[in-house]
């Protein structure tokens, strides 16, 4: 091809005949079919192909919020079923092509400022209206800002997202248990109403993956009337709404951040200057990441100084520009790096590179390790990181909504296992898919 290989591809058609069961016709039924899932379908394949052949890559495919909740007061069976359908593919391709490095996410919006919603006319609009908890339609902006930041490397963190559904329903079909379990892509609102639903049909127990920490809070708070556990995995919500979840699991953040200040510092042999690259400010998982990181440098470290300290939003692109910057800035002066996270670490590794550095030449390690992590600590960028598996992060969470289900106490807080790895040890373990 004149441009070379294929590096994203956005599967962005799509059609919506409003229609009930009944009134939906042959024709109307294989047009949509024929749109909606055929056409993302032949194209992943063709493109795919070469994305393997290639080493990589991103897929981002359009669903909608149809595919996944019974959207009303209209009715259009054939785009909500071609919709389900675009989304369980693309969670089919995300783990049949990540050992390929092809990042697969699909986007399932609420209603957006198109012509399309908007062409329903006004009574159908203004009822929408009443069932959107932030009271407006999404911009197509907001839609395309996700659309880049899928197909940037400072997605390549949603992989792990990807491993840890597909565990989920794999373990609960093995443990024989009837478990529901849905994709909000990201989305508070989705995952809102997502909510609601499931409380509505009066489950044993709801574990919450937060996609914000407190915009979800009072469908939360819904569930614990109805009587219904949840349990927070991964993430946690702010601590308003810690009162209505019974447990959390997931990783213990300000342990991996203990492990990389420990590793930094060893590098460093307890002295030299360190810059850091942070998180998006105010979250919680970077707030323990910093407040951990820092009291283990002062403990342990006092001879370690920080020059700068930026955000850089889980963005691995905007990591290397900070990274960049720091170098101008501090030039001949930076014996050490941390980063939050390790696609923003990668982030630093290219600034690095493309700066003349050779490896080990500035020692950094990260939280989280990713699956080119992996082999820049193997080739010598990276000094060191934590594993955090997916497959176990879904597993506790399951093993711990058994027991609250089944009026078993539990503690309010568990974590799992996340294992220093250096160049030492790496070969003990097995090189992450995400």
């Amino acid at each position: 091809m004149e441009h070379g290989g294929v590096d994203v591809l956005v599967n962005n058609a799509g059609i919506c005949i409003n229609a009930n069961c009944l009134g939906t016709t042959d024709e109307i039924w294989r047009k949509q079919v024929a749109v909606n899932l055929d056409g993302v379908f032949y194209c992943c394949r063709a493109f795919g192909k070469q994305m393997i052949a290639g080493k990589g890559g991103a897929v981002i495919n359009l669903a909608s919020m149809a595919g996944l909740i019974d959207v009303r007061p209209q009715r259009h069976l054939a785009y909500s079923v071609t919709k389900a359908g675009v989304a369980q593919m693309s969670r089919c391709l995300a783990t049949e092509w990540a050992p390929y490095n092809i990042r697969v996410n699909a986007i399932a919006p609420g209603y957006v400022a198109t012509d399309m919603p908007l062409a329903a006319g006004e009574e159908l609009v203004d009822e929408w209206m009443k069932m959107i908890p932030i009271g407006r339609f999404i911009e197509p902006d907001e839609i395309a800002d996700i659309v880049v930041f899928l197909a940037s490397p400072a997605s390549r963190s949603n992989s792990y997202q990807a491993k840890y559904a597909e565990t989920a329903t794999e373990y609960t079909k093995e443990l024989g248990i009837q478990a529901t379990v849905l994709d909000p892509q990201g989305d508070p609102a989705t995952q809102f109403n997502q909510i609601q639903d499931l409380v509505a049909q009066k489950l044993d127990a709801i574990i919450v993956w937060p996609t914000s920490q407190n915009a979800l809070i009072p469908a939360i708070r819904q569930a614990y009337r109805a009587g219904i556990p949840v349990i927070t995995s991964n993430s946690k919500i702010a601590a308003a709404g810690q009162r209505y979840i019974k447990a959390h699991t997931g990783p213990d953040d300000c342990r991996q951040a203990q492990f990389a200040a420990e590793q930094l510092g060893e590098a460093l042999d307890g002295k030299g200057n360190i810059v850091v690259i942070e998180g998006t400010p105010g979250y919680t998982v970077a707030i323990i990441r910093k407040n951990c990181f820092l009291d283990t440098l002062e403990e342990k470290y006092p001879a370690i100084t920080i020059l700068d300290s930026q955000p850089a939003n889980w963005n691995r692109e905007k990591a290397q520009t900070i990274m960049e910057g720091y170098l101008t800035k501090y030039k001949g002066q930076i014996n050490g790096v941390y980063a939050f996270d390790d696609g923003m670490g990668l982030g630093a590794i290219s600034a690095l590179k493309a700066a003349g550095f050779k490896p080990g030449d500035v020692k950094l390690t990260t939280c989280n390790l990713f699956r080119e992590g992996y082999e820049m600590i193997k080739e010598g960028w990276e000094t060191g990181s934590n594993q955090q598996s997916p497959i176990d992060d879904a597993k506790l969470a399951i093993q711990t909504a058994i027991k609250v289900a089944n009026g078993i106490e539990v503690p309010v807080l568990q974590t799992i296992d996340t294992p220093k790895i250096n160049k030492s040890n790496i070969d003990q373990f097995e090189q992450p898919t995400w």
